[in-house]
């Protein structure tokens, strides 16, 4: 049987795929496989020439390449000599207060403007400390405001207008650095929507009514049913979350998701940079992985995130799997349970058989336009393979076509399918004579390898 031990010869594990590097020597967009260079030139030709200041956000589904999008509008930006404030809002939040944040992070890109830069996190912090008089004013509906609140305590007051005098001061400190730095500061914020609710509204209420100044251009990156989410947790499921964001941006544009052939493409990109998956080209079981690729494509579309794990799980089943027999079957239970989890759960329960889990792959793969509905030899092969028993040797072609139409059709529908095409599934299997390792160890394989959900 298998282990996981690995001989030193053997690739090494790569649990997460390398992002996409856009500081290539060959330029921004050498890995560019989706086709995203135009819309990225066109978007950095708004952001380094509008009007300030501007809002301007970029919704796409989670997991549809937003942040290299974002990556390469940065790198295009300051190929035109605009100065770029790049912001992981999720791994970022080192004060919990967004403006003071937001500052920190403009202070790390111009280290040379330390001194007043160091004054503008002075003025965030204070306004941070005032924040809480407008929350009362807005809460009020602007009945009571802070001098109202406060007219016989004049030490409020004084905080009050403390705070007014540094959101002035934070809004000319910030306008004429930009003005020194080529007249414009693009601040690009992504991961907004990994972020707790209150930080993330915060981030969206300390841009547009501190940062929202001459010289100023912000770019979002979205995804605009969480940042929902967002507001409904903060403010009642019954607030229209949709009107509520309008106000926070200019412009709203959509990331094309994206086709099924620059899918396909980013999974060979990915597969390059994954040792054991890279390795397949040249082992037998290259055609067998395109069937499966093909499928996962098929199903995850452009969830590009989603695939990128898929292709990094079906890594670590290759290096835990040594034997080439054991790595097709474990592929086919990987992509089973990555396309169709209700049938994986059914199929290794005993509770359904391989013809049946391989209907439910395919019936999965043909939801997407476009996609045959025609199942893939391979996999219905080694899935019914599996259903026969286990580790047992393959019968015979006759008894294999008489096996499987009289015990394992279950239906008027199975029991028609043609003799030929029992054969050729025969055939296609015929390469693995005897699968080594049990069921429950191919299982434990693709279950040590399963992502986070």
């Amino acid at each position: 049987m298998a282990t996981a031990e690995q001989d030193s010869g053997a690739p090494p594990l790569t649990l997460r795929a390398a992002d996409i590097n856009v500081q290539r020597p060959d330029g921004v967009f050498a890995e560019d496989c989706l086709q995203r260079q135009p819309a990225v030139e066109l978007l950095g030709g708004v952001l380094a020439s509008t009007e300030s200041p501007a809002v301007v956000a970029l919704n796409g589904k989670f997991g549809s390449g937003k942040s290299t999008f974002l990556k390469m509008c940065a790198a295009v930006l300051r190929q035109r000599d605009v100065t770029v404030v790049e912001i992981d809002a999720w791994q970022q939040r080192y004060t919990g207060d967004a403006l003071v944040d937001l500052i920190g992070a403009l202070s790390d890109t111009i280290p040379t403007e330390q001194r007043r830069l160091g004054k503008a996190i002075e003025f965030a912090g204070r306004i941070a400390r005032g924040a809480t008089w407008g929350a009362v004013s807005q809460l009020t509906g602007g009945v009571l405001s802070a001098p109202e609140l406060n007219e016989a305590d004049s030490s409020a007051v004084a905080d009050w207008n403390a705070f007014k005098e540094a959101r002035v001061g934070l809004r000319e400190t910030i306008s004429k650095i930009a003005e020194d730095h080529g007249g414009r500061i693009v601040f690009i914020i992504d991961e907004l929507d990994r972020c707790p609710p209150p930080y993330a509204l915060d981030v969206l209420d300390r841009v547009r009514n501190v940062l929202d100044i001459p010289g100023v251009v912000v770019l979002y990156g979205i995804t605009r049913s969480q940042l929902v989410n967002a507001v409904q947790q903060e403010q009642g499921a019954g607030s229209d979350a949709g009107a509520y964001l309008a106000r926070f941006f200019d412009r709203e544009i959509r990331l094309r998701a994206p086709n099924r052939f620059e899918a396909l493409q980013f999974v060979q990109r990915q597969m390059a940079r994954l040792p054991n998956l890279a390795a397949l080209s040249q082992s037998p079981l290259a055609g067998v992985w395109a069937e499966l690729q093909d499928y996962a494509v098929a199903v995850l579309g452009g969830r590009l995130r989603d695939l990128q794990q898929f292709l990094c799980t079906a890594d670590t089943v290759l290096w835990l799997a040594r034997r080439d027999e054991n790595r097709a079957v474990a592929l086919v239970l990987l992509t089973l349970r990555q396309v169709a989890r209700d049938a994986y759960d059914d199929f290794i329960a005993g509770t359904i058989n391989g013809y049946q889990a391989a209907a439910a792959l395919n019936v999965q793969a043909s939801k997407r336009p476009g996609v045959s509905a025609d199942f893939t030899p391979w996999l219905q092969a080694n899935l019914i393979l599996r259903s026969l028993g286990e580790g047992a040797a393959l019968p015979q072609s006759e008894e294999f076509v008489e096996k499987f139409t009289s015990a394992k059709a279950g239906t008027d529908q199975e029991a028609a399918i043609a003799h030929d095409t029992l054969l050729n599934l025969y055939n296609s299997a015929n390469n693995i004579s005897r699968v080594t390792a049990s069921l429950p160890y191919l299982v434990s394989l693709v279950e040590m390898s399963e992502p986070p959900s």
